[in-house]
């Protein structure tokens, strides 16, 4: 991980994924914090696709398809954060079951 975490911060969960981006999907690796999601994209990618989600301003985290060109539904393997400003993050995962017990379970505890 090269993001540094916060004095109080410690890391729950982490693992290869996608960024899903409007139409770019970007592979990289996704850590959860008890704070944040935090992204960090692999040098492959066309455009840099790091992101550091604050779970404060998290409104839910649910299910959601990983979609070719940012709106053909491919598969059911994605997580989708939705923020309190309208913005949404979806990250393809292996395993989304897991990162949504994750996830919900740092919410309930924030």
């Amino acid at each position: 991980m090269k993001t540094t975490l916060k004095e109080s911060e410690v890391l729950v969960k982490e693992g290869k994924a996608n960024r899903q981006k409007n139409v770019e999907s970007a592979g990289g690796k996704l850590y959860l914090t008890n704070q944040r999601i935090i992204f960090e994209g692999h040098g492959f990618n066309a455009q840099g696709s790091s992101a550091s989600i604050d779970l404060n301003g998290c409104m839910f985290v649910s299910n959601g398809w990983t979609k070719f060109l940012g709106f053909i539904p491919l598969f059911p393997n994605a997580i989708v954060v939705a923020m309190e400003d309208g913005a949404s993050h979806r990250f393809s995962v292996f395993g989304r079951k897991k990162w949504l017990e994750e996830v919900q379970g740092v919410l309930k505890e924030a």
